[in-house]
C-alpha cells in the first residue's frame, strides 16, 4: 500500500505539473493581455513582497520532521501535542506579521520609487488583499507537513492539483467578465482558503492527529526551537533570492524589467515544481532507515533518485536551450525574448540541487539544519550583493546572474556538509550521476540547438512541436548510448520486453 502511495503520489504530482504548465502556457499570456504588462508586474510584486514576511520560523519543517520521527519510533501520540504547541506559536507570530505588514503599507510609495503614482495606488489595493489572505492562512502552514509525514501523498497531491485548477477557473471567469487584476489576486486567495479547509478535513479523517491547545511541554518546545531556529535562517535566506529579486528591480530599475523577470521566474517555478515533485515523499523512509540503523541504504537511494531526477530535468534543460528563443516569442511575444537566457541561468541551480534532494532530506531527518543554514546565509549575501551591483545596468538578466552565482555558493557548501556531517560519499554520487550523464546532456544540447536553429526552418507552434520531438529523440539516444552503461541498457530493454509481452498476452 505504501509503495502505491509513492507511485500514485508521484503520478498525481507530475500530472498536476504538466496541467499547470499547459494551463500557464495558455492562460498566462492571455491574462497578461487582459490586465496589461504594468498590472502583471504589480501582481507579481504584491505576491513576492508579501511572502518576504511569511517566514514560518522553521515550524512547518519541524512539524514534518518530528511527526515522521515519532511515527518511526512508535510514539504517534506525541504528534497531537506537537501540533497544538506549534499552532499556538504560529498565532503569536501571525500577530507580529500583521503589525509589520500594516506599518509597511504606509511606506509603499517611499519604497517603490520606480513606480508611477497610478501604479502605487493600484499596488496598495493588491497589497491589502494579499496581506489579508496571508495573515489568515499563515497559522495553517503545518498542514501539508502533517499529511506528508503520514505518507498520505495521494490526497495531498490532489489538493495541490485542485487548488491550481480552482485558481485558474476563477481567474478565467473573472477576466471573461471584464474584471481587473484585483479579481485575479482575489481568485488566488479564495482558492487557497478553500483548500485549507479541505486539508483540515483530511487530517481529521485520515490521521490520529488532533489539535491540543492545552498542552504544556517545555522539553518538546525546546526540541522544536532547537530545530526550527536554523530552518528559520534558511527560510529567510531563501526569501532573499526570488522573492526579493522583483523588489530590487523595483528599486533600481523599472516595472518593465520586473515584467521581464516574471516569466523567467515562472518558468523556473515550473522547473522547480517538476524537480520537487517527489520532495518530502522520502522523509518517512529515511527516518525509518536512521531509526533502524540502516543508513548505508541512503547513498543507494540518493544515486537512484538523483539519476532519475537529473535525466528528467536534463531533458527539460536541453529542450529549453534548443527551443527557448522560439518558445518565448510564441508564448509571451517578442518583448519577452530576454526572459529566455534568464530562465536558462535560473534552471542551472535547480538541476544540481534537486538531484541531491535525498541528501537534503537526510540532513533534515538527522537535524543538521544548523550546518546547512550557513550555506544559505552565504547564498543570500552573494545574491543581494550581486543583485545591487548587476540589476541597475543589466536589469532582469543581472538579477538572473546574481541568483545563479548565489546558488552555486550554496551547492558547494551543502556538498561539504553532506560529506563531512552526513558521511555520504558525494564523490561516488558525482561519479554515478553527474559524470555519467553530463556528457550526454552537453552533446544533445549542442546538437539540439544547432539542428533547431540552423537546419530546421519551420515556424509557429507546429514548428516548435516538430523541433521538440526531434530534440527529445536526440536526447534519449545520447542518454542511452553515452549515459547508460551496457547493464543499464539491458535492464531497460528487458523491462520494455516484459511490458510488451504482457500487452500481447492480454
Amino acid at each position: 500500500m505504501k509503495n502505491k502511495q509513492y507511485l500514485f503520489g508521484a503520478f498525481i504530482s507530475y500530472f498536476a505539473i504538466f496541467f499547470n504548465i499547459i494551463a500557464g502556457l495558455v492562460y498566462i499570456p492571455w491574462m497578461v493581455g487582459k490586465i496589461g504588462q504594468s498590472n502583471y508586474a504589480l501582481y507579481t510584486l504584491a505576491n513576492t513582497f508579501i511572502s518576504l514576511f511569511l517566514v514560518d520560523f522553521g515550524l512547518s519543517s519541524a512539524v514534518s520532521r518530528f511527526v515522521a520521527k515519532y511515527r518511526a519510533e512508535g510514539r504517534e501520540e506525541k504528534a497531537s501535542d506537537l501540533l497544538g504547541i506549534v499552532t499556538k506559536l504560529y498565532l503569536c507570530i501571525d500577530a507580529i506579521i500583521f503589525t509589520i505588514l500594516l506599518v509597511v503599507y504606509f511606506f509603499i510609495s517611499k519604497i517603490y520609487k520606480g513606480l508611477t503614482a497610478d501604479e502605487i495606488e493600484l499596488y496598495k489595493k493588491l497589497y491589502v488583499i494579499v496581506a489579508t489572505y496571508s495573515v489568515i492562512s499563515f497559522p495553517f502552514m503545518p498542514l501539508p507537513g502533517v499529511i506528508n509525514a503520514y505518507e498520505k501523498f495521494v490526497p495531498l497531491k490532489l489538493c495541490d492539483l485542485g487548488q491550481k485548477v480552482l485558481t485558474i477557473l476563477l481567474v478565467v471567469a473573472a477576466l471573461l467578465n471584464n474584471m481587473d487584476v484585483i479579481a485575479v489576486v482575489s481568485a488566488n486567495a479564495i482558492s487557497g482558503l478553500v483548500f485549507i479547509v479541505i486539508k483540515l478535513i483530511i487530517i481529521r479523517v485520515t490521521t490520529p492527529v488532533k489539535y491540543k491547545f492545552n498542552v504544556k511541554n517545555n522539553q518538546l518546545l525546546k526540541e522544536i526551537f532547537g530545530f526550527s531556529i536554523w530552518v528559520t535562517v534558511i527560510s529567510l535566506a531563501q526569501r532573499c533570492i526570488f522573492n526579493l529579486a522583483p523588489t530590487i528591480l523595483g528599486i533600481l530599475s523599472t516595472s518593465k524589467e520586473i515584467a521581464l523577470f516574471a516569466p523567467a521566474s515562472s518558468l523556473e517555478g515550473y522547473f522547480y515544481t517538476i524537480a520537487a515533485a517527489v520532495n518530502g515523499m522520502f522523509l518517512a523512509k529515511i527516518s525509518k532507515y536512521i531509526a533502524d540503523d540502516k543508513e548505508e541504504k541512503i547513498l543507494d537511494l540518493m544515486i537512484k533518485v538523483g539519476s532519475y531526477q537529473f535525466v528528467l530535468l536534463g531533458l527539460i534543460m536541453v529542450g529549453f536551450i534548443s527551443l527557448g528563443h522560439d518558445f518565448m516569442i510564441l508564448w509571451m511575444g517578442k518583448d519577452y525574448v530576454g526572459a529566455w537566457p534568464c530562465a536558462i541561468l535560473l534552471f542551472i541551480p535547480d538541476i544540481l540541487l534537486f538531484s541531491q534532494q535525498i541528501a537534503n532530506t537526510t540532513a533534515i531527518a538527522k537535524n543538521k539544519v544548523k550546518e546547512m543554514s550557513f550555506g544559505y546565509i552565504g547564498m543570500a549575501i552573494v545574491s543581494i550583493a550581486m543583485s545591487f551591483i548587476l540589476c541597475k545596468k543589466y536589469g532582469a538578466f543581472g538579477s538572473a546572474i546574481a541568483i545563479t552565482l548565489a546558488y552555486s555558493v550554496l551547492f558547494i557548501c551543502l556538498n561539504i556538509i553532506y560529506y563531512k556531517h552526513l558521511h555520504l560519499n558525494v564523490f561516488e554520487f558525482f561519479k554515478k550521476c553527474y559524470m555519467k550523464f553530463i556528457p550526454s546532456l552537453a552533446l544533445s544540447g549542442a546538437l539540439g540547438y544547432f539542428i533547431s536553429n540552423k537546419i530546421i526552418n519551420i515556424h509557429g507552434w507546429s514548428g516548435l512541436i516538430v523541433k521538440g520531438i526531434i530534440v527529445c529523440a536526440l536526447y534519449f539516444v545520447c542518454v542511452l548510448v553515452i549515459g547508460f552503461n551496457k547493464k543499464d541498457r539491458n535492464n531497460i530493454l528487458n523491462f520494455i520486453k516484459i511490458k510488451l509481452h504482457k500487452k500481447e498476452s492480454n
